[in-house]
């Protein structure tokens, strides 16, 4: 660990400490901040190795190691693995809040799973829903595997043509990356980190750092996704394979059923109907150009956004596909979705307050805090926007069937303008989101080169509460 510790301290000095601040006009700091002389004490003091220290392996318990991933292909290398955790990594640090809503998603699917066989024979628990969610059982056939989900599963097992599989939960955990030691261990790195934030906030003597604040919210966050995971296998690579019990060569309307029963087959991308482009202008210059410059790069953004809030590929499995999506999740009620849903906002937007707890914190410059408060802002308002437009939803009975739509919007005419504007606002806020959240990234570690004294100050009792 010390020896992690120097080689940071060196990258550190010679990237952060290397920059002169005197160039970017620096506030004075005396005429925001008064530092109490009998709270500095220079043999207490920590330096910029010692919280980036803390604050990266929180991040990474947060991230990397948090986040359960489902299982690969058969035939995945460990490129295509790894590269697909550094992309679950990447948006567990840009949207963790999201992350946290297709946990939630998984939590409610494997509860329906472990449901509908409570007292059964097979004794199934969340622990079988994960299991199955992450693509844990293949169906081989023809010398050839792919991936089955639940409905598969059932329809096999009712026509007699499988053995339900009968691995138990103790079974599964062994497969998994983790136990409960491990998942302790890292909740005992967050916890520590939350306690020695909240140690430093009510302390006179001491101040947070902005990417310790960054950090607290992360920590936060991975309390409330390890709540949801906790059942779930971490890092499974090796899929169950369950073989017919006959030499058929092809299960009888399985794929239609799957289609019909399930959910729809996937629209194309160009059919979309929230963003439509109509057929007969595809040779205008503008239209085109529209497309280049926006259309596609939003769906690019967006994708991974509307894959993890349930998106028509998040909760269907291809046919002869050797894996689950990325952030697949079984398709629950929608009842269920809609508490994930408003639960998921809720949560965002405690993310975006706690950003804004440094509303009034010690900035190199004033360029620089009015950059932060402004990207806080965004990251608490855009949620608020999509809580907005799903209360308005919810007040006009958005449940109802769809031939029903049409008279519900012209008994409502007086709000005809709300829907348009609130969508509008939803778009831009969304489209604005990440540049927020990755200029408070970059602004929490850049503000390190300019710290006060009370944030240098070390609180002793926090180094006896274990941790990294």
């Amino acid at each position: 660990m010390r020896l992690l510790q120097g080689i940071l301290q060196c990258v550190i000095a010679t990237t952060i400490l290397a920059s002169p601040a005197s160039h970017l006009h620096p506030v004075s700091f005396n005429a925001t901040f008064t530092s109490n002389e009998e709270c500095v004490n220079g043999d207490q003091g920590r330096d910029i190795s010692d919280i980036v220290w803390g604050c990266l392996a929180t991040i990474f318990a947060c991230t990397w190691i948090s986040v359960h991933p489902n299982i690969p292909a058969l035939d995945d290398k460990w490129v295509i693995i790894n590269r697909r955790r550094f992309k679950l990594m990447f948006w567990a640090i840009v949207a963790p809040e999201i992350t946290v809503f297709w946990a939630m998603r998984q939590w409610f699917g494997a509860r329906r799973i472990a449901g509908s066989y409570i007292g059964d024979k097979y004794e199934w628990g969340i622990t079988h829903g994960y299991f199955v969610q992450m693509g844990g059982f293949m169906l081989v056939e023809d010398s050839q595997a792919r991936t089955l989900s639940f409905s598969d599963m059932e329809q096999l097992e009712r026509a007699g043509r499988i053995d339900w599989p009968t691995i138990t939960a103790e079974e599964i955990s062994d497969r998994s990356k983790s136990d409960p030691l491990a998942k302790g261990f890292v909740l005992i790195q967050t916890s520590w980190f939350i306690i020695q934030c909240l140690g430093r906030y009510f302390n006179k003597c001491t101040m947070l750092t902005e990417l310790e604040l960054v950090t607290l919210a992360f920590a936060v966050l991975n309390g409330i996704m390890y709540f949801f995971w906790w059942n779930k296998p971490l890092d499974v690579r090796c899929p169950i394979l369950i073989r017919l019990k006959q030499d058929w060569a092809a299960i009888d309307g399985l794929h239609t059923a799957r289609q019909g029963s399930e959910v729809p087959t996937i629209a194309p991308l160009e059919s979309n109907p929230g963003i439509h482009v109509d057929a007969r202008n595809k040779n205008s210059r503008i239209r085109s150009l529209f497309k280049t410059i926006f259309y596609r790069p939003a769906i690019y953004i967006l994708r991974p956004f509307h894959d993890m809030t349930e998106s028509q590929a998040s909760i269907t499995i291809p046919p002869l596909a050797q894996r689950t999506p990325t952030f697949y999740a079984l398709n629950t009620t929608p009842q269920a979705y809609d508490i994930s849903r408003m639960s998921g906002l809720f949560i965002a937007i405690i993310f975006g307050i706690i950003h804004c707890g440094a509303w009034w914190f010690h900035f190199p410059t004033n360029a620089e805090k009015l950059l932060w408060r402004t990207a806080a802002t965004v990251i608490t308002v855009v949620p608020l926007l999509y809580l907005l437009f799903f209360g308005v939803a919810y007040s006009f009975d958005m449940s109802t069937e769809e031939d029903e739509l049409p008279q519900l919007f012209i008994m409502h005419k007086r709000f005809s303008y709300i829907f348009p504007a609130v969508i509008t606002l939803c778009l831009v806020g969304i489209l604005l989101y990440i540049p927020a959240r990755l200029t408070l990234l970059v602004q929490a570690v850049i503000a390190l080169r300019d710290l006060v004294p009370e944030q240098q100050v070390s609180i002793t009792w926090t180094t006896f509460v274990p941790h990294i």
